[in-house]
């Protein structure tokens, strides 16, 4: 049956697709009876393809607010990896208080093995797999939603105002990259006092979302080529331990193309900062080398006061979705 507000992406035809009752996942390639959402959703369950870490991250975020997805999926209780289509709504979109309403069909791009072209999810999870070409659809095309901003995406599905705030005393780290953080310390630099804040109140605000439920992104990021979008886990502390140290505290982060790092050099200065750090850590390391193919990583929260370069703060404008989603973007 077929439904009048379905939106394809331009490129679909582009692709060789099936329904999702065909599809193998090639991350865990056993026969597959797909539902919609997982007994409970976490931000290790997704990995990236191509040009997409914004949009992985983007809904990786939001993972541990309750029920939050399903707000997306009004037919969710009616799901099967053999319906024509599938309904979302998108609430940055509609009018008038009401979400967008629109559907797309049940064919997914797939290659010659029927293993997932784009986003993957580590197990028979659809709903991210859906967005996906959902988001692609309203973008225009899958070449279209090849890199971009976590914030563009939370603005379209749950509607948000953001407010963007630089690190006023971010460091130049790398030689690699010398020349282009130079060039972005200089455009913080030039920013008006209102648009800029130290970096340790920037973090307690991201403490602070943290203690309000709040979603957060990350981003390793220079100006001039764009960056790579990761999501904020945690904010590890040895509140628990009987170090006689000062408190150290890490970031917890996941990648989502499932490493530690995006970048090697930005992988070994991590690595040095963790093996400087106080005793009560040591053990740090090796719960990165343990969690390495998940993506998960630990990094000290000194380098990463040093590395982040601003911090969106975005605030839904629907009143059923209350809490505060940050996104930082973090340079390269």
């Amino acid at each position: 049956m077929e439904d009048d507000n379905l939106l394809e992406p331009d490129d679909i035809d582009d692709y060789e697709c099936t329904n999702l009752s065909n599809i193998r996942n090639e991350l865990n390639p056993r026969s597959y009876d797909w539902v919609l959402f997982p007994k409970e959703i976490a931000a290790n369950q997704l990995k990236q393809a191509g040009g997409t870490c914004y949009f992985v991250s983007a809904i990786e975020s939001l993972s541990h607010i309750p029920n939050i997805l399903e707000y997306l999926f009004p037919n969710s209780n009616s799901f099967e990896p053999y319906n024509y289509s599938f309904k979302i709504q998108f609430y940055g979109m509609g009018t008038k208080g009401e979400p967008k309403t629109f559907s797309i069909n049940n064919q997914f791009p797939v290659d010659s093995k029927s293993d997932l072209v784009f986003m993957k999810p580590l197990e028979n999870e659809a709903y991210a797999i859906i967005l996906e070409k959902a988001w692609a659809a309203i973008t225009g095309s899958y070449k279209k939603i090849d890199g971009g901003r976590a914030y563009n995406v939370l603005n379209k599905i749950l509607g948000t105002s953001c407010n963007c705030i630089y690190n006023e005393k971010m460091e130049i780290l790398t030689k690699k990259y010398r020349a282009k953080e130079k060039k972005e310390i200089e455009y913080i630099n030039n920013l008006s006092s209102k648009n800029k804040k130290d970096p340790e109140i920037i973090f307690n605000e991201i403490k602070n979302a943290f203690r309000q439920n709040c979603p957060i992104i990350t981003t390793s990021i220079n100006m001039i080529d764009g960056g790579h979008e990761y999501s904020i886990l945690g904010i590890y502390s040895e509140d628990n331990t009987n170090n006689l140290f000062a408190p150290e505290e890490f970031v917890i982060l996941k990648n989502p193309w499932r490493s530690g790092s995006s970048d090697k050099e930005e992988e070994k200065m991590n690595e040095k900062e963790i093996n400087q750090s106080v005793n009560s850590f040591k053990d740090i390391k090796a719960i990165n080398d343990r969690y390495k193919d998940t993506g998960v990583f630990y990094m000290p929260k000194n380098y990463f006061k040093k590395w982040f370069r601003d911090v969106t703060i975005c605030i839904p404008k629907n009143i059923f979705l209350k809490f505060i989603i940050v996104e930082i973007y973090m340079k390269l």
